[in-house]
């Protein structure tokens, strides 16, 4: 799941998405005062483009890689050694009902689940 919505928001693929999201899915971000974030959850209607504008700002260099992420399927990104962000989905009946996205300095530098094999 987690790499079927990767490949997706990568690709800018916006009907792939809506594919993988329950209707009543949400995302949130939790920013903190050193990181700007969604102030508030994101509905379904608007998850696919926010997590295609999301995926275009990944530089070349990242590191992306499909992790568990606070014992969520997720996905875990590595900018120059550093954890700029990583997201954990909350996943039943092959749909993604939750996106939590973990922006807060403070807590992705807690991220160090190894990768999904």
């Amino acid at each position: 799941m987690t790499s079927a919505f990767l490949l997706a928001a990568q690709a800018g693929d916006l009907d792939g998405l809506v594919a993988l999201l329950a209707d009543d899915a949400l995302a949130v971000s939790d920013g903190g005062a050193e990181h700007h974030a969604a102030r508030r959850p994101v509905v379904a209607a608007r998850i696919p483009r926010f997590m295609a504008n999301l995926a275009a700002r990944l530089g070349p260099d990242d590191v992306i890689s499909a992790r568990v992420v606070n014992g969520q399927p997720g996905i875990h990104v590595e900018r120059a050694a550093a954890t700029p962000f990583a997201l954990a989905f909350s996943v039943a009946d092959g749909q993604v009902h939750r996106i939590w996205i973990v922006i807060n300095p403070t807590k992705v530098t807690t991220l160090d689940a190894p990768p999904i094999s």
